[in-house]
Parts: C-alpha cells; sequence; structure tokens
C-alpha cells in the first residue's frame, strides 16, 4: 500500500453547512497504474441522495471506478475533476467508500478542494430506517494526561442470544492505539480500526454490557465514529448446501474447462458439441501452436491468464486434494492442467540450445481486435490468427515467469498423480523459463501490441516473478528461490483480490507457510480484515451475509477468488492452532460460494447447470450456436460449469447474451472457484470419520 496520500477535510468551521466530508487515499500502486478511494462521510443532520466533490491532482487519471454508489466523473480543466456520486442514500453520519482505478504514476498531491455545495434543509422526508443492532457501543473519554489518554467503550448485547464473538469498527484519522484490555485492536488501514472482542470480554450473553478500551497516543480523537461493522458471517452448519452439492458444482466447473479446449481433441471428448479448431495456430511462424484453451467467450489464446489458471488449478489440486478426489474430480483437474502445460511447453522455443539469450515464448494467438469481430464457433473460423513472441529483446516478465509458476505448479502436480517423467519435464523447463524472466526483464504489454485493452498488465511483473519463484523452490528446494521470492515480493493487493494480474497475496501465504515469518501473517490478516469487515457486502439471505463486491467486471471471480485463498489461510492457520480466526475465514468463503451457488436474493446461481434457475445465455461464441450476438433465445448449447461474470454493485444481473460484462465467462473465472468448491467439500468431509 502506498504512503502517497494526502487529505484535506472539507469541514466548515461554522455550523455545518457542507454536508460531505471526503478523503482519499492509495490504496496500491504498480509500475503503470494505481487504486485510489475515496472515503465520503455524510456530516449533515439528515440523509442525501447525491453529492459532489471537486478533486486536484497531477496525476489524476480516472480510469474506472467502483463502490458504493453510481459515480460520474468530469474533467473540469488538467487535473480537476468532479467527482459525482448518486444512487445510494446516505444516512447521517454514515461513510461509505468509492474505489477508482488510475493510470500512471500515483498521485502524491491530490486535494479535496472544495466539498459537495452548501444546502438548504431540505423538506421533511421519512426518517432512515432503524434497523435493530445486535448490541449497543458508546465511546467515552475515561482519562487525559500529557502525551496520552485512555478511552472507553462501553458494549451491551441487545439480543436474546448469546453473542460468542463481537465487533465494533470505529473511524478516526488521528488515532494512534498503543494497548487495549478486552478487545484485539487491528488496523484495517484508512483510518478504519477493528475492535473484537477478547479475554474476559469474548462473549456477551444476553442483555450484559460491559466496557472495554485502549490507551492512545497524543490528543483524544474528536472525529472517532463507530461504524456499522459485524457482517453476517454464517456458520457452516446454516449453510443450504451440503457435500454432495459441492462436489456436483465442481464436477461441473470440471466440464467448463473441457468446453474450452483449442485443437486437436480426443474422439471421447466429453463436450460433444466441441469439435477440433485452431488446427494451423503457429502455421506463420513455423511452430506448433494448437492446444491449450480459449480465454473467454472469444478464441483468443493468452498465455498470461492460461497460465494463471493451470497455476491456480494444479494449486487447489495440491493443496485439496482429498477433496477433488472425494468429489470425482481429481483426474480432470490433472488432466486440464496436464492439458494446458503442454500447450505452454508447444510456446516455450529455446532454439536447442543452453543459451538463454535466444529463447522465444509465444504469448498470444490470435488478434483480439478480429477475433472479437466474429461471433461463432471456434471449429468455423477462417480469420488469420497471428502468433505474437517474446524474445530478449522484447521481454514480457508477467507472462514468461507467470508461465514459469505453472509448468512448475504443473511438475508438483503430476508428480503427486504418479507421473514422474511429465513431472521432471515440466519443472526442467520451468527453470530454463524462469532464468529467462529473470534475466530479460520488461512488460509484456509494452511487446504486443494493443494487448493492455485485454490483459494489461496494471501490477508490474514483480508479482509474477515472487510467485513463480516460490513454486520452483518448494518443486526443486533450492533456497535460492526462496531468496528471489522475499526479495521481489511485495504486499500489493493487500486490499484487492489475487487474479491472473496479482498474485501477491496468494505468495505471502506460500512465504508464511515456507518461512513462518510473522510479517506474511501480518500482511493476509490485513487483507482478510479488509476483505470480512470493509468491503461492501451485496444483500444476503437468512443464511448468507451477501456477496463481498469490489468490482463490476467479473464481480464473482474475485469473490471465489478469495474464498480459495480464504480456505488455504485458514488450513494453515489449523496448523498453528489459530482454530477461531480459521472458522471465521471459512465461514466467509463458504458465504461467498454458497451466494454464487444460489443461496441469494433471487435464488439464482451463476454457475450453468447448477440448481434451478442459473445463465442460459452466457456470452459464449461456440455455446450460443448463433452468428450474431444479439439473435433472440437461449444459447443452443448449455455451457455447465461455467461462472458467469456476476452483479453489479446493486445486487441486479441480466441473463443477457451482449452483456459482456456480467455474463461472460472465462477460464480464470472458475479457477478459483474450483479450488473453493474442492475445500468445501473438503470442510464437509472432516465432519465424518472414514
Amino acid at each position: 500500500m502506498s504512503n502517497a496520500s494526502l487529505t484535506l477535510v472539507a469541514n466548515s468551521t461554522a455550523a455545518s453547512t457542507e454536508p460531505v466530508y471526503a478523503e482519499f487515499a492509495v490504496l496500491n500502486s504498480w509500475s503503470t497504474s494505481y487504486q485510489g478511494r475515496f472515503t465520503i462521510t455524510n456530516e449533515s443532520a439528515f440523509a442525501i441522495d447525491t453529492w459532489s466533490i471537486v478533486v486536484t491532482g497531477s496525476p489524476l487519471k480516472i480510469r474506472d471506478s467502483w463502490g458504493s454508489f453510481d459515480i460520474e466523473v468530469t474533467k473540469i480543466d488538467d487535473g480537476l475533476y468532479l467527482v459525482e456520486g448518486s444512487g445510494r442514500t446516505l444516512q447521517p453520519g454514515e461513510s461509505a467508500f468509492v474505489t477508482y482505478t488510475g493510470n500512471g504514476s500515483a498521485p502524491s498531491d491530490v486535494a479535496i478542494v472544495a466539498p459537495s455545495p452548501a444546502i438548504e434543509d431540505p423538506a421533511p422526508v421519512p426518517g432512515p430506517v432503524v434497523v435493530d443492532a445486535a448490541a449497543n457501543a458508546e465511546f467515552s473519554i475515561a482519562a487525559v494526561w500529557d502525551g496520552g489518554f485512555n478511552g472507553t467503550f462501553d458494549i451491551k448485547n441487545t439480543t436474546s442470544d448469546t453473542m460468542e464473538r463481537w465487533s465494533l469498527t470505529i473511524s478516526s484519522d488521528t488515532l494512534v492505539i498503543d494497548s487495549a484490555w478486552g478487545v484485539r485492536v487491528t488496523d484495517l488501514g484508512n483510518g478504519l480500526y477493528l475492535l473484537e472482542g477478547s479475554g474476559y470480554a469474548e462473549t456477551l450473553e444476553p442483555g450484559q454490557g460491559l466496557s472495554v478500551g485502549f490507551t492512545g497516543t497524543g490528543t483524544p480523537p474528536e472525529d472517532l465514529t463507530i461504524l456499522p461493522s459485524e457482517p453476517y458471517l454464517v456458520d457452516w452448519q446454516e449453510s443450504p448446501f451440503v457435500g454432495d452439492d459441492y462436489a456436483e458444482a465442481l464436477s461441473l466447473s470440471m466440464d467448463f474447462y473441457y468446453a474450452q479446449y483449442s485443437g486437436d481433441l480426443a474422439d471421447d471428448h466429453p463436450i460433444e458439441w466441441r469439435g477440433d479448431s485452431g488446427l494451423q495456430d503457429g502455421a506463420d511462424v513455423g511452430r506448433d501452436l494448437t492446444g491449450g484453451l480459449y480465454d473467454a467467450g472469444d478464441h483468443v489464446k493468452f498465455a498470461l491468464p492460461q497460465a494463471y489458471t493451470a497455476t491456480v488449478l494444479a494449486t487447489g489440486a495440491l493443496d485439496f486434494e482429498d477433496g477433488y478426489r472425494a468429489s470425482g474430480s481429481y483426474n480432470q483437474v490433472v488432466e486440464h492442467v496436464d492439458w494446458i502445460t503442454e500447450y505452454l511447453l508447444r510456446c516455450y522455443d529455446d532454439n536447442g540450445t543452453v543459451d538463454i539469450s535466444d529463447d522465444v515464448f509465444y504469448a498470444q494467438v490470435g488478434d483480439p481486435i478480429a477475433d472479437h469481430a466474429y461471433w461463432g464457433a471456434p471449429e468455423d473460423m477462417t480469420m488469420d490468427r497471428p502468433s505474437y513472441a517474446l524474445t530478449a529483446e522484447i521481454p514480457g516478465t508477467e507472462v514468461t515467469a507467470q508461465a514459469a509458476a505453472a509448468l512448475a505448479s504443473g511438475g508438483l502436480l503430476m508428480s503427486a498423480a504418479g507421473d514422474l517423467d511429465r513431472a521432471s519435464l515440466l519443472i526442467e523447463n520451468a527453470e530454463k523459463l524462469f532464468t529467462f524472466s529473470i534475466e530479460h526483464q520488461g512488460t509484456y504489454t509494452d511487446a504486443i501490441p494493443g494487448v493492455d485493452e485485454f490483459y494489461g498488465s496494471l501490477s508490474g511483473y514483480e508479482d509474477e516473478i515472487a510467485w513463480a519463484a516460490s513454486w520452483l523452490f518448494e518443486a526443486t528446494g533450492n533456497d535460492d528461490y526462496l531468496a528471489v521470492a522475499e526479495e521481489y515480493y511485495q504486499p500489493s493487493a493487500t486490499y484487492w483480490a489475487m487474479t491472473w494480474d496479482n498474485q501477491s497475496m496468494a505468495t505471502a501465504l506460500r512465504l508464511a507457510e515456507f518461512t513462518g515469518k510473522q510479517e506474511y501473517l501480518d500482511d493476509l490478516d490485513q487483507h482478510f480484515d479488509h476483505w470480512i469487515y470493509a468491503v461492501d457486502r451485496l444483500e444476503g439471505t437468512d443464511t448468507n451475509g451477501g456477496l463481498a463486491w469490489i468490482e463490476e467486471w467479473g464481480s464473482n471471480r474475485y469473490a471465489a477468488n478469495t474464498a480459495f485463498l480464504a480456505l488455504q489461510y485458514a488450513d494453515h492457520l489449523e496448523t498453528l492452532g489459530e482454530t477461531e480466526r480459521a472458522n471465521q475465514l471459512t465461514d466467509f468463503a463458504r458465504d461467498q460460494i454458497d451466494y454464487i451457488l444460489g443461496d441469494n436474493p433471487d435464488a439464482f446461481s451463476f454457475v450453468v447447470g447448477f440448481g434451478e434457475d442459473f445463465a442460459h445465455q452466457p456470452h459464449h461464441r461456440g455455446a450460443s450456436g448463433t452468428d450474431h450476438v444479439g439473435i433472440a433465445g437461449d444459447n443452443l448449447y448449455q455451457l455447465d460449469g461455467a461462472l458467469v461474470g456476476g452483479p453489479d454493485q446493486f445486487g441486479n444481473y441480466s441473463d443477457d447474451r451482449t452483456d459482456y460484462v456480467g455474463n461472460e465467462v472465462a477460464i480464470d473465472y472458475n479457477a478459483g472457484l474450483s479450488g473453493a468448491l474442492a475445500g468445501l467439500y473438503e470442510e464437509t468431509m472432516d465432519l465424518f470419520v472414514f
């Protein structure tokens, strides 16, 4: 997380006539882009439906935004923007986040130069709906001295049930906590602190009240606010799904990957409506580049998300092998990883020499523009499919390092599956490709024309190097790889998610397992505290706390990926004796996957073929059976197992083939989902003795 942030509070010194208090911070900073967040607080005595702020900064190149509001950004002048929010009512004292992605370097001089205009007291409107809280909390200053103070919270359980766990979130820009009693304190960043009941205060009986507190440095904060915090985390026993449901969904997810196969397919290929395709791939460069997977609802073969997919699938099969085997999907996941890694081997040409400098890696097959202009089955393609090479002169480290990770993790999986010769071949090539990645560094978006419009590298390539090095350390036992992994590791996705672009939190988990160092555990805890307590949730059900939502394009995949990583971390915490935290992470993961499977207000499954109501028009050329995306009606073929993009920030979703944001599918979407399903199935196995 970048420290480059500057806040200018837009408060009136007189009676409050300016209803919005706004702050800015940089969450993540990468080589070519960054992630910023505005925190908006309603400081008036009445609800507001719209707000605006004027922001200046150099540079402040806002590309897209998401969060609790509909956002419109208007460029007033160079470095001067009007940011307007609507679509949600902000109650008095309530705060909400707006996050955006910006191009270029993270700004260090952002200032909020004007809040929303002063407004007259509105005409009387119905007051806000008051929801009964599980507990009441009041804050007071108990003592003040030169250089410090004691603050206390009076907590009372207002329900008729025993609260085994409770927490509250507080907000203050000036608070510095030294020590606490009755609570564990976690700094969530951006002025937010999580306080969880601990020791004598861990459990609250019905009607019970008690005091907890902390010692702070400096003067008592005047801006401390108690925010609604405790998300509804569902215990596994309340889940509407059982182990067989997770096994069914996992089997369907494996079917989806068969639908994405390119090349010369076996006569008994499981998807009857798929045939041979892309048989001339690589002909333009005189190399066999057939095979692999088509990326999404199109027919380009991007090596970056494909290698990421192989690595995540291999991770799930290694970490949750029992879940995969018992559910009947182990052979399928091994086959998928083998299919992808075979393609990656074809993409890697070492020219038969030991000289790394003449190596070539083909990072892409197909022109995305020409490909997207065609709507039809891959078997019927006639357009040119150019091959794009990475070399020592035009490197693409994100791709080559990610491919090295895929080959190394694939080698470990092949070894576990009993194919030692295949494992040795994959790991040998992973080492060579990793050496190439280290010796010839450069971002692949500079090497392949136009790829940044489809899979642009926002996080740089350091995370892929660290990720790949961690896999090679596990595959070879060579400590040099571990040293490289630690050298290149940066917690750049603490406030984001594991994706094809950034694997830093997954690397943190691996380094925590390998080294036992507290710094990696701290990064992981901060990451999951952010997801559990700070990320907005969509509306849930009586048995589900709602989908954690961070971005519109493929919203389901972020939640599924985080659920997968949460289950992996929970397993690691179990080995450390941290059972309570492990259970919390498992509850969170189950919440996310259950929502995706249909435990949501619409009882809609976002996995095709699972449940009674699911998508029939996913954005997918082959499954559509049509020659035009806009032809009405359901797809001709059911794309079983595909995870569709997901709902927008208001929980809205449309089963519309033309909606590639909310209804497209992709190979990386299903990767984390598959691992999470195997992990959850394995959790149900733990309830029984076999």
